[in-house]
Order: structure tokens, then C-alpha cells, then sequence
């Protein structure tokens, strides 16, 4: 009985069996094949909500240069984002396009000066009010101070006001 327990007793475990290791492998997978489709999803909505809240922040822009200079710059389509031009002066800056004239601070005809509502870098490629990826912003001015912004991705459309 001795010699069977020493066999018993002194066989010790050195490491993990194939079959334990397998069986923590397939765990992870199964773990991994739940949580990417989720992931995916939570990217999907960040860049819908990205473009939600962009497009908020430029129609308050707009507005904001609407009041003071009296009109909106013209439209600028997606392509041509951010728009260009601009000027010093309301009547300058209403002869840019898109976004690109609140870039800089503008004067209007009674010599009181408002902006700039954004920087450069900010609406440039990669700035902070670039669209997301597989995302376009487009600006179109449908009359005097009447504009519309439009962020389009992901099956989604956002216009504002």
C-alpha cells in the first residue's frame, strides 16, 4: 500500500492538460465572437452621433453668422467640404462657401466684429468637425439667411435646422 500511495502522492500535475487548454481557447472564442458584433455596433453609433452633434454645432454657427452679417455664405457640396473664401467684412464673408467663412472674425457694416465660430484646423481635414468615416456634410443656402446642413452615413440622414 505504501509503494501505491508514493505513486499516487508523488505524481505531481506539471502543467495543464490538451484538453483544458482547448476547452479555455473555445471559451475565448465564444467570448470574442459575442462581443465583435457589439464593438461593430458601438461604432456605428458613435459616428451617427458624431454626425448629430456636428451638424447641431454647424446649424448654431450658421445661425449665429446669420444674425450678425444678415445672410449665410453660399452652398458648398459634399465634395468641396469645407467650403472656401471668406473675408473680413459680412459682405466678404458672404461670398465664401460653406463653413470656411466663420474661419475667421467679420466685421459688418455698422463696424461691430463677431467670430470667428471656428478654427481653421477644426474644419479642416481631420479636425475636430471633419465628418466620420464614410460620412459627407454638405451646407446649402436656399434663400436669404436660410440654410440647410446635411450630414449623410451609416443608412443615416441628419438635416438641420
Amino acid at each position: 500500500m505504501n509503494r501505491t500511495r508514493k505513486k499516487l502522492v508523488g505524481r505531481g500535475k506539471a502543467g495543464f492538460t490538451l484538453i483544458e487548454l482547448l476547452m479555455v481557447v473555445a471559451i475565448i472564442g465564444i467570448l470574442a465572437a459575442i462581443a465583435m458584433p457589439i464593438y461593430a455596433n458601438m461604432q456605428a453609433k458613435a459616428r451617427v452621433a458624431k454626425g448629430q452633434a456636428d451638424a447641431a454645432t454647424l446649424a448654431e454657427a450658421f445661425s449665429a453668422f446669420a444674425a450678425h452679417c444678415g445672410d449665410v455664405p453660399a452652398s458648398v457640396a459634399a465634395a468641396a467640404w469645407p467650403g472656401a473664401g471668406g473675408g473680413a467684412t459680412c459682405a466678404a464673408a458672404t461670398g465664401g462657401t460653406g463653413v470656411f467663412p466663420l474661419t475667421v472674425a467679420v466685421t459688418d457694416a455698422n463696424g461691430i466684429s463677431s467670430g470667428p465660430w471656428f478654427s481653421a484646423a477644426s474644419v479642416a481635414a481631420g479636425g475636430a468637425l471633419s465628418p466620420p468615416q464614410g460620412w459627407t456634410y454638405a451646407f446649402t443656402r436656399s434663400g436669404v439667411a436660410n440654410y440647410i446642413v446635411t450630414a449623410i452615413g451609416d443608412g443615416v440622414t441628419v438635416t438641420k435646422p
